[in-house]
């Protein structure tokens, strides 16, 4: 989420509203991720130890609409970040491809090995950006 941020404040900005959707949702479905990975690493083996007939039925429609908004924010938001950073043409070519098409593949990001290739993009993003002496945009005031 970190990145994020500093992407925006580099000068994502110049994508208008699209880079702004982009980072909001792929803060928000970072974030929903974040905590599915917290519940199914801390509560479920709690719920296993102090009551495992919970884990013998069904989700409920609600944790399966909770989980699957989670993946899909995810996957949608770092691929919107991506269109967006490919549109404000402010970060190289070959890493917004990158992380719009490692992002698609978040979706699955829980799943082992799903997650590293969305890291390996980002982290290039962040080198990229560290080996760049450009400075950054001015953010516009709203």
């Amino acid at each position: 989420m970190i990145a994020l941020v500093g992407a925006y404040g580099w000068g994502l900005h110049e994508a208008g509203r699209l880079g702004v959707v982009a980072v909001v949702t792929a803060i928000v479905g970072t974030m929903l991720l974040a905590g599915d990975l917290w519940f199914e690493t801390f509560a479920i083996p709690w719920l296993a130890n102090e009551a495992p007939a919970s884990l013998d039925t069904d989700p409920t429609t609600l944790l399966a609409i909770g989980a699957i908004s989670s993946y899909l924010s995810f996957a949608v938001g770092w691929a919107l970040f991506g269109i967006a950073n490919l549109r404000a043409r402010v970060f190289p070519t070959a890493i917004c491809i990158a992380i719009v098409i490692c992002g698609l593949i978040g979706f699955q990001s829980l799943l082992s090995p799903f997650g590293i290739p969305i890291g390996l993009a980002v982290a290039w993003l962040g080198v990229w950006m560290m080996r760049t002496a450009r400075a950054p945009h001015p953010v516009p005031q709203v």
